[in-house]
């Protein structure tokens, strides 16, 4: 079985690949699980080719994951929960209502519609009468629509289905009890925390792959370091350790250029930034080459306060004005009007 297809990050995926890492099983299924490439189906599908091919395994406790004596049934349990969750989804029941949500990555951000429909399908005719067009786009397999179902009521429970451009099931989950099941009480993979490869050096320039299990965009940063690095100190802390401290951190990027030190999780989902390195993100290739040792000190304060009084000039510079009026305050030479 290719496990590699499911790492989200086309980069780590050609590490893993490269070092010959090999999966237990409990691994495999918690890289099918995250996976943001496929679809709810083909997470099923994978799950139980996992559970014809691999060997079973138990699942150890952890603080937020419970003791499974089989990961074999873990899964076929966990199957059997998200198909009975859509099943609930598209039941018209009374009390309640619906909402949507879309992600474009041109605009790098969602929008929500906050009116209220009775059920899925206003949803998506809304969806497809305002924003059809753009599912023929380039990266259209990164667009994702959001349909919120809400009961209505006190601490009423709700439930979400997210799908693609092509209204396929990506992703299912209830939030209160909707539907009652021991795989509803807490998600187990949550909980999980694994040491895998990476390629990344400090001084990197990198940028996550795709789009995080919520709404949200990914930001360039120079690498400084990711939390598999010190393999003593993960000995003595990775049995606390979840989901969310599987974590990368570095040097981030105000809107004004300046920079500030922050950690991201998820640091299985990073590439290595492959753009351009223009205007005020020319200070991140500064500090990468300083990091990496390419340059000192010296060249690196310098460009940076540099980069900053440009960016700050062309920020304030006065536009659509006159050459008339431009020379006449000095930013223009007359013999030019």
């Amino acid at each position: 079985m290719n496990i590699t297809k499911f790492i989200n990050s086309p980069d780590v995926r050609e590490h893993i690949e490269n070092v010959g890492y090999q999966f237990t099983s409990t691994e495999a299924a918690w890289l099918i699980w995250q996976c943001r490439l496929i679809t709810l189906a083909e997470r099923h599908d994978a799950w139980r080719d996992l559970i014809r091919t691999m060997p079973d395994e138990k699942i150890e406790k952890r603080h937020w994951t419970r003791e499974w004596a089989s990961l074999h049934d873990y899964l076929e349990k966990l199957i059997s929960f998200e198909n009975r969750l859509v099943d609930a989804f598209y039941e018209n029941v009374p009390q309640t209502f619906y909402t949507c949500s879309i992600w474009l990555p041109k605009l790098q951000n969602s929008e929500e519609d906050r009116d209220y429909y009775l059920n899925d399908q206003d949803c998506r005719r809304f969806i497809m009468d305002v924003y059809g067009i753009d599912f023929k786009r380039e990266n259209a397999d990164q667009i994702r629509i959001k349909i919120c179902k809400h009961w209505i009521g006190k601490d009423a429970p709700y439930m979400i289905i997210e799908y693609n451009a092509n209204w396929e099931i990506m992703s299912v989950l209830q939030n209160g009890v909707v539907v009652e099941d021991i795989c509803a009480e807490c998600d187990d993979f949550e909980g999980m925390w694994f040491d895998f490869p990476t390629p990344f050096k400090k001084g990197d320039i990198v940028i996550g792959s795709c789009l995080d299990r919520g709404w949200g965009r990914s930001e360039v940063f120079v690498l400084e370091g990711v939390i598999t690095d010190d393999k003593s100190f993960v000995e003595r802390r990775k049995s606390g350790w979840d989901n969310s401290d599987m974590i990368a951190w570095g040097a981030f990027q105000e809107g004004d250029g300046r920079i500030y030190h922050e950690c991201m999780p998820g640091y299985m989902d990073l590439v290595y930034y492959r753009g351009e390195f223009t205007g005020k993100r020319r200070i991140l290739k500064a500090l990468s080459s300083f990091w990496k040792g390419e340059v000192g000190i010296e060249l690196f304060v310098n460009a940076y306060h540099t980069i900053l009084m440009e960016e700050y000039v062309n920020d304030i510079y006065p536009r659509y004005f006159t050459d008339e009026g431009m020379a006449l305050v000095g930013l223009k030479n007359r013999k030019n009007v």
